[in-house]
């Protein structure tokens, strides 16, 4: 597949994030199959010297696609992820969160059902959860079609946050990510359910996302 179609990748990272992890997760991403056009990180706040020298690292190696902004005090990730969406300067966005690995084919694979499916605005698909132990390993599925992606959101998140791909201006015009800690996804989804927007999910595991028993 030729790389005709541009893609950001938009990501946040904070001081409590571990750099070995942060590393890991850009790495998938500069490996796909298809080369995403742009890496726009969000610093959220004051990092540790340690994050400071991995974002470094790949500004570094891959200066035409790895760009950052930084904010003086840390924002939260509702903030964070709308003022990416401003700065991204393509229109398909993909979303990834900088402790989880995206699968080689991940945005190969949503750049096609997205050029093929033009009314879907927001697309997102299945996850494998592990954890450095080694004694995590699932596979979590979301429900397909925008019927029964609008009978689940009634009870629960209908996405797998770190696997949406997104037309930005969809999501701009329906608001944008806001200020609501730990539901800023579902606040957002379901604004644009409610708008008619369309959502899908694709049955690939596109991310291998790091759970810990910090997270439980």
């Amino acid at each position: 597949m030729e790389a005709n179609t541009k893609v950001s990748v938009l990501m946040s990272v904070y001081i409590k994030e571990k750099p070995e992890y942060l590393e890991a997760s850009l790495e998938s991403i500069v490996n796909q199959t298809y080369p995403v056009d742009e890496i726009m990180l969000i610093e959220d706040g004051p990092l540790t010297e340690e994050l400071y020298a991995v974002i470094k690292k790949y500004k570094e190696k891959y200066p035409e696609v790895m760009h950052t902004h930084a904010f003086k005090k840390n924002q939260q990730l509702g903030r964070a992820l709308a003022r990416g969406v401003e700065l991204c300067r393509n229109e398909l966005i993909a979303r990834m969160d900088s402790d989880d690995i995206a699968m080689p084919k991940r945005i190969a694979k949503q750049v096609a059902f997205m050029n093929a499916n033009p009314q879907v605005h927001v697309s997102g698909g299945s996850i494998r959860e592990f954890n450095d132990a080694g004694t995590t390993d699932r596979v979590k599925t979301m429900p397909k079609t925008q019927k029964e992606i609008l009978s689940y959101v009634k009870n629960r998140n209908p996405l797998n946050h770190m696997t949406v791909m997104f037309r930005r201006s969809a999501i701009l015009e329906v608001g944008n990510y806001q200020h609501f800690p730990y539901l800023e996804d579902y606040s957002l989804w379901s604004r644009m359910l409610s708008k008619g927007y369309q959502i899908r999910n694709i049955e690939d595991i596109l991310v291998r996302a790091r759970t810990s028993m910090d997270l439980v």
